[in-house]
């Protein structure tokens, strides 16, 4: 299994370096293999919760970083789009994890949530806007913290208000 992946992931990459698919296709394509992986998580969830929330968590990734590829390097989504398709991947990871009571998961979410910002605008971001949307996940992770009682969205969450307020000079 090991090679066949090594061989279609090498195959995939000469093609996309000899422009074999156009960059729509890259985007699309990345974005279908983060769903496959990010439904093969969900299947096996209920099995294997450790496996299952690995690849949720992968294909959460796969995603975001299709999301961004396709804003940043080939210019296919505007900036807005693209924060609100990676929202919400982010908000169905949160809804998910609340839904079984996986820990690991919703940290997961509100780490991915806190990256988010850092990714679509780095060089200039706009503070008013950064600060609400900062509240905002730490709203989600109070929420989940009293809902199921996960400290570790809480203080990573707290932790990320003081890196962005700190970043922005607020401090």
């Amino acid at each position: 299994i090991f090679l066949i992946i090594l061989a279609v992931g090498w195959f995939i990459s000469y093609a996309f370096a000899n422009n074999w698919i156009e960059e729509t296709s890259r985007i699309f394509l990345g974005f279908l293999g983060g769903v496959i992986i990010y439904s093969v998580g969900l299947w096996l969830l209920k099995k294997q919760p450790k496996g299952g929330q690995a690849l949720i968590i992968l294909g959460e990734a796969i995603t975001i970083v299709t999301f961004f590829a396709g804003h940043q390097v080939y210019a296919i989504l505007s900036i807005f789009q693209t924060f609100l398709l990676m929202l919400a991947i982010v908000n169905v990871t949160a809804i998910i994890a609340i839904k079984n009571n996986l820990e690991d998961l919703g940290l997961s979410s509100i780490i991915f949530a806190v990256i988010i910002p850092t990714l679509l605008n780095a060089d200039s971001p706009n503070s008013i806007f950064l600060m609400w949307y900062v509240l905002a996940i730490n709203i989600a992770a109070l929420w989940m913290w009293s809902m199921r009682g996960w400290g570790k969205t809480f203080h990573v969450a707290w932790f990320a208000t003081f890196a962005y307020s700190y970043s922005l000079g607020e401090i």
